[in-house]
């Protein structure tokens, strides 16, 4: 039968706040482990003039990394939430990236939620 499948594996990308103004690339995390669906949620205010599209780039060397360009969001609000639901990963490290095209904001937190089995 396995493992039960309810592990849940946190990571935090960022613990805010972050103050950005310009392209922003978090560090890499394995996500191997992890089965079955899981979401990534960046959570940012004090955005002045803000214009900035949000990306998961993904790796399976934890070398070299692919932006996956369907996962663009572009965020313009002073503050807000925004959350990938993700379905089926087949692949080893994830990020997430963040293009500045004006404007700053905070970055107040990035958490990947996933579950394995234990």
């Amino acid at each position: 039968m396995g493992n039960r499948l309810d592990s849940i594996i946190k990571h935090k990308y960022v613990e805010g706040p972050l103050a950005i103004s310009e392209d922003y690339t978090t560090e890499h995390f394995d996500i191997s482990g992890q089965e079955g669906s899981l979401s990534v949620q960046v959570d940012y205010s004090e955005g002045v003039s803000l214009s900035m599209t949000l990306y998961i780039e993904v790796s399976t060397n934890g070398r070299s990394f692919s932006r996956i360009e369907e996962s663009g969001q572009t965020v313009s609000d002073s503050s807000g939430t925004h959350i990938w639901d993700i379905t089926e990963v087949g692949i080893v490290y994830m990020r997430v990236a963040l293009v500045v095209n004006s404007g700053s904001c905070t970055i107040d937190e990035i958490q990947l939620s996933a579950k394995r089995r234990h």
